[in-house]
């Protein structure tokens, strides 16, 4: 089983791509600093056999170059820009190769990792599986394997990787099952670790009779929505989700997660995104949070961090009240309130409200 550090799970989705050009080794570096539980990103085997990163089959969306990724070599890969599309500030950022990746993540013993396969056996026969067993080999030498779940749109590779494979990975596959193709043999949640619910774009959260389904065949139920909202996880949380893929900022997600801990009430449910981290903890930083959240009372703003520095006594200074879970550094704090977990945290405001 996966070991989730949130109350509920995080994946940032390429990485923190809503900032940053998705899959980009700045986009990982950026989620990382996030501290969501699991990190998503896709593969693609160049002809010469590499692993790169990207999302697309072809480069053209976002990089300057176009093509099928599997029709070019890795020098051909890594010469082109795959940051200038989001902006000029990340012209000459590169498709990182897997290596990168692994490299980065290395000392990261806690962190989960969604390893998506984006080469298919429909499209690409026998280079698909060779690319299948190249990820997880080197999964396997990095020990970071039991900490994965492979991933595929390709319901014949997820056969064939439950085959060869079976307990020594966990499968992430998709509902509904016919959005993994043709030619499959076997009902997904027989084999499936987790399975990512999708709904309609006028109904994105399914009923939660899908949800139930899922763990009735011991399956976690996982969710994406491309169009993020504390209302939309509130919904999904409700039915039974257990992990959350996100892209829209990650702080969209903690706004979620932060709702459904219960500190919502104690903050009227208005939230701020933190995507304005790098200003920590200088007072504009706390100006621009209180401005985005509608609050009127400073007072009555809460700041919920894990660093008692740039998050925790910055806001104090600046007139917030302080809550501190899970501190990552061992720092004074100025917090009104201190927990190890944002479960506890949240008894500690509920013990307070209920005195007063």
């Amino acid at each position: 089983m996966l070991r989730y550090r949130n109350p509920i799970p995080v994946a940032a989705h390429r990485g923190n791509s809503r900032y940053f050009p998705e899959n980009t080794m700045c986009a990982f570096r950026s989620a990382l600093e996030l501290k969501p539980d699991m990190i998503e990103t896709d593969l693609h085997m160049t002809k010469d056999g590499h692993l790169v990163i990207m999302h697309d089959h072809l480069v053209d969306r976002t990089t300057d170059g176009t093509g099928l990724i599997r029709e070019k070599t890795l020098a051909e890969m890594r010469a082109l820009d795959a940051g200038g599309w989001k902006g000029e500030e990340f012209r000459g950022e590169k498709a990182p190769t897997f290596e990168e990746f692994i490299d980065l993540f290395a000392g990261e013993k806690e962190l989960l990792f969604n390893i998506e396969l984006k080469d298919y056996p429909a499209d690409s026969g026998a280079f698909a599986y060779r690319s299948a067993e190249k990820a997880i080999g080197m999964l396997c030498e990095a020990n970071m394997l039991s900490r994965c779940v492979i991933n595929t749109w390709s319901g014949v590779l997820n056969e064939w990787l439950d085959e060869k494979y079976g307990s020594e990975i966990k499968i992430h596959a998709y509902s509904p099952q016919e959005s993994m193709g043709a030619n499959q043999k076997r009902f997904v949640y027989d084999y499936a670790y987790c399975v990512c619910l999708f709904g309609t774009k006028l109904e994105p959260v399914v009923e939660k009779g899908k949800f139930d389904f899922a763990l009735s065949y011991g399956v976690e139920p996982w969710v994406f929505y491309s169009k993020e909202s504390a209302e939309l996880y509130d919904a999904a949380i409700a039915n039974g989700a257990r992990l959350f893929t996100a892209s829209n900022g990650i702080g969209e997600v903690m706004n979620g997660r932060v709702a459904n801990a219960g500190l919502s009430q104690w903050l009227d449910g208005k939230f701020a995104a933190d995507d304005v981290g790098a200003m920590k903890p200088s007072p504009k930083y706390f100006d621009t949070i209180f401005k985005r959240s509608g609050a009127t009372d400073l007072s009555r703003t809460l700041m919920v961090g894990d660093n008692p520095v740039t998050d925790v006594n910055g806001a104090v200074e600046y007139g917030m009240t302080g809550a501190l879970f899970g501190a990552r550094y061992e720092e004074p704090s100025k917090a009104t309130f201190v927990a190890p977990t944002m479960a506890e945290l949240e008894r500690q405001l509920f013990a307070d409200e209920a005195q007063a």
